[in-house]
């Protein structure tokens, strides 16, 4: 993967329809930084803050991604692409 933003990505995937699945996109995106966020039933999800070159955004990790936040997979600095997304009702991506 080149490590090249895609500026105007958070545009992009704010402009999305809320609650519907999107798949097949290729946004890339620097993660500039990570927090812990537990849950009630005890599990981890892990909240990062992403920039594509113009804007930032908050974003909530699915929980199958969470083991590559532990593994150091995903970490401040990281280039991500972006594959697949869900907006939430509140607007805000996972």
């Amino acid at each position: 993967m080149t490590e090249r933003l895609t500026p105007g990505s958070i545009s992009q995937i704010n402009a999305s329809a809320a609650g519907v699945s999107v798949t097949g996109c290729n946004h890339c995106v620097q993660i500039t930084a990570t927090k812990i966020l537990p849950d009630s039933s005890g599990n981890e999800r892990y909240r990062v803050t992403v920039v594509d070159g113009r804007e930032t955004m908050f974003c909530i990790l699915s929980t199958s991604l969470s083991k590559m936040v532990i593994n150091s997979e995903i970490i401040e600095g990281s280039v991500i692409q972006i594959t697949s997304f869900t907006l939430n009702q509140n607007g805000t991506s996972k």
